[in-house]
């Protein structure tokens, strides 16, 4: 089946987003760029979802290894990375708790607890809630394998709720748990709504409701899957379909008006875990940071940015050139696209 490029671009302008949205910048845009941009990951992750069959429990089976290859893997390898360039920031600071957090990190690498020696936490949450959401979904597939009339709303109903109780577990009852098991589950209901509206068709008008709940969630609410926080949980999830529906008008639009434009978000799409994981690693090793002190670069505000970023790029571009680490994180260069 060939890729349509139009949800490669939708991945690469959610990618990009991710990125200005990690830079320190006035409320309104981060409060705009987090309305929409990490659930786009997991209703696309939904609309590619394959019909679970549930006839052989192998399939079940086969399909979580299949996720942990393509979703846990990449994460244990980046983390065994990040704990070879710990000294790194053992050198900014001369402390050896950061080192060993990374050790510790690699176990559990959940919702955030406190020990001695730092905040244990995973920069890389998306995947492995992802690979949580899809266990958890075909989970719920299975069990409801007999069908009825409203067996497809049913199951994004289940959903809701499992999504709405990971997120009161978490913020009324300070539950954590280790693996993203509980952040996936909150995501379940984005999987869902993608993978529901892949089954049927919408007329427009439902869209452009979902644009104006979307224009009320910015006034009114506010999501942030990563610390559990939905300031208005049902226009925040339901206005981030209307935003994701934006998104795929404007990937739309560009793969047919602007292909050279459109070949290069693709590029960032279909390289996204890559540039993800290369991010998540600087992030916590102060790479990027210390290849500029090396070469000397000392500048400040958005130079300052588009060299971190372009330094960051370059690795990827360096990244796709070894095998292994290609065929890892699912990546291809510009040329074989």
């Amino acid at each position: 089946m060939m890729r349509n490029p139009v949800f490669d671009v939708m991945k690469g302008i959610g990618i990009i987003l991710m990125l200005v949205g990690h830079i320190p910048p006035s409320y309104p845009v981060y409060h705009f760029i987090y309305s929409f941009h990490m659930p786009l990951f997991f209703v696309l992750a939904g609309v590619f979802a394959k019909d679970y069959q549930g006839g052989e429990r192998n399939e079940y089976v086969n399909l979580l290894k299949k996720d942990a290859k393509r979703l846990v893997l990449p994460v244990v390898v980046t983390q065994v990375l990040l704990i070879l360039l710990s000294p790194l920031h053992y050198a900014e600071d001369k402390n050896f708790h950061f080192v060993f957090n990374q050790f510790l990190s690699l176990l559990w690498n959940g919702d955030a607890i406190d020990t001695k020696w730092g905040t244990v936490s995973c920069q890389m949450w998306f995947l492995l809630a992802l690979f949580w959401t899809r266990t958890i979904f075909r989970g719920l597939e299975y069990a409801c394998l007999k069908k009825s009339k409203w067996h497809d709303e049913a199951i994004v109903v289940i959903c809701a709720l499992l999504s709405v109780s990971a997120v009161v577990l978490h913020v009324k009852f300070s539950v954590k748990l280790p693996w993203e098991i509980l952040r996936g589950t909150t995501a379940v209901v984005f999987y869902a709504i993608g993978w529901y509206l892949n089954r049927h068709k919408q007329p427009l008008w439902f869209y452009w409701l979902t644009v104006a709940v979307w224009l009320a969630a910015l006034k009114f609410g506010g999501i942030d899957m990563y610390p559990y926080y939905y300031e208005c949980y049902p226009i925040d999830v339901i206005g981030s379909v209307g935003a994701i529906w934006l998104v795929y008008q404007l990937s739309k639009g560009l793969c047919k008006l602007a292909p050279k434009s459109s070949k290069l978000l693709q590029w960032f799409g279909v390289n996204s875990l890559l540039i993800f994981c290369i991010h998540c690693l600087d992030r916590s090793s102060w790479l990027v940071k210390s290849i500029r002190f090396v070469l000397g670069i000392h500048v400040t505000g958005l130079y300052s940015v588009a060299i971190h970023y372009g330094i960051t790029i370059l690795i990827v571009i360096i990244m796709l050139n070894i095998p292994y680490m290609k065929q890892l994180y699912g990546a291809k260069k510009l040329r074989e696209l």
